[in-house]
């Protein structure tokens, strides 16, 4: 194929293709100037038989034209090649852990027996031990698929494999919900809504050290939230007078619990680790009696202590954040490094007041002291974003026209009696 532009002349030569699926494997393309760059690309299913094709087994996948190789090198008018350019391994797995409730609790279930599915994994590309002026490797040529273990899906000791990034977990649907970069730092991400929204991200955390709700998204009658957070005995709320966002907030009678969370120690949290439980609570009086709590628990939740037992209440302006008519609680843990296998933390919000005075929670999360947490409410008719909350657990409000234009943009703040100011306001006019 020859194309030509301003007067430069450029053209791919396609040279080998796949028999079975006419996916081309190898090109070559010459610049204007001469220089020829040959690509060659490997199918998956050539080091994935599982994933080829079903004429030959019908319990194949059936995934013919993706990729798991590509190599780009210089080569000359007789096709000698000259030295490697780009060299990139793209991996896939068919065997994942997937986030399951079971009862009261969350756990890493492994993929069923006929449910495996072939998702990519991770992304190397090969370090050049010595780059030529022309931005070629030196030591090339050689087999450069050569010191990666095809049957772990790793690099071997010693090879020029670097990896840019992988994926370490997905949801049934096939939606990344956490990631490894390059640096071997997480990021996570929570789905919530039916599991069609993203409910929160988190850097530097692991899919299962961070949890978030606004009590937005109840599931059903089981009595949990999206986000991995139950509500144990409080009731969801649905009066927007005591939501701190969105529309619902989670009401706890005297002496009952609300928002709480059971992550397994070893298993969902870092040992030796500190982590952050924030929540809004409603001013309605009585504050002190209203609180966010810590404590381990057995892998059944029946409380284990005293090692943590940790309290957090309103205990005048020098402790709490205030906007509007809500105060926002901060409780730090440490999950120390000689807390054994079979425990849980339990971090939740509780209301012991002894007379009767409801309280109100809402925009609970968790998660590593050293991550940053991102949480979004929706309009549950339209699924237009209405809240954004940063890493403070501070909102900001996007409000919309009846067709579904952006109209007002609010922030909170400490410095508002209402808790929130106009940031911007957006109005159209229309002329003829």
């Amino acid at each position: 194929m020859i194309t030509e532009s301003n007067g430069y002349q450029n053209s791919t030569d396609y040279v080998v293709f796949d028999f079975f699926t006419g996916e081309n494997t190898t090109r070559i393309d010459t610049d204007a100037n001469g220089r020829r760059l040959k690509t060659i690309r490997w199918l998956a299913a050539s080091k994935y038989p599982a994933m080829g094709s079903k004429v030959d087994d019908e319990e194949h996948h059936h995934m013919l034209v993706q990729s798991t190789y590509t190599q780009v090198s210089e080569i000359n008018q007789n096709g000698y090649e000259l030295g490697l350019l780009s060299a990139s391994i793209n991996t896939w797995e068919e065997d994942w852990l997937y986030r399951e409730r079971a009862g009261d609790f969350y756990t890493n279930a492994q993929t069923p027996v006929g449910e495996e599915v072939f998702r990519p994994k991770a992304n190397y590309v090969r370090e050049g031990n010595t780059q030529r002026p022309d931005g070629t490797s030196s030591d090339y040529p050689a087999p450069v698929e050569q010191n990666f273990d095809w049957v772990t899906n790793t690099p071997q000791n010693g090879s020029s494999w670097l990896r840019l990034n992988r994926i370490a977990r997905y949801d049934h649907h096939s939606q990344a919900l956490e990631r490894m970069d390059v640096n071997d730092n997480y990021a996570a991400t929570k789905l919530g809504y039916d599991e069609t929204l993203v409910l929160a991200t988190c850097g530097h955390s692991r899919y299962t050290e961070f949890y978030y709700s606004g009590a937005e998204d109840p599931i059903g009658s089981t009595g949990h939230y999206g986000g991995e957070v139950r509500n144990l005995n409080g009731i969801t709320n649905t009066d927007s007078t005591f939501a701190h966002t969105g529309s619902n907030s989670t009401q706890v009678p005297p002496n009952k619990y609300g928002f709480i969370i059971t992550p397994s120690v070893a298993a969902d949290l870092r040992r030796d680790k500190h982590y952050r439980a924030q929540v809004w609570l409603y001013d309605n009086g009585n504050l002190a009696s209203k609180k966010l709590f810590a404590h381990y628990s057995d892998m059944n939740g029946n409380i284990l202590g005293p090692t943590v037992n940790a309290y957090r209440e309103v205990k005048g302006d020098a402790y709490t954040l205030r906007a509007g008519n809500w105060v926002r609680l901060d409780l730090d843990v440490e999950i120390e490094a000689s807390i054994p296998v079979g425990r849980r933390l339990t971090v939740g919000v509780t209301n012991l007041a002894a007379s009767p005075s409801d309280a109100y929670f809402d925009d609970f999360r968790f998660a590593p002291l050293d991550a940053a947490v991102t949480s979004y409410v929706y309009d549950p008719e339209t699924d237009e974003l209405r809240f954004v909350l940063d890493a403070e657990n501070i909102f900001t409000e996007y409000q919309y026209d009846a067709l579904g234009r952006l109209e007002k943009v609010n922030q909170e703040t400490t410095e508002n009696p209402t808790g929130r100011r106009l940031v911007s306001k957006h109005q159209i006019n229309y002329a003829r």
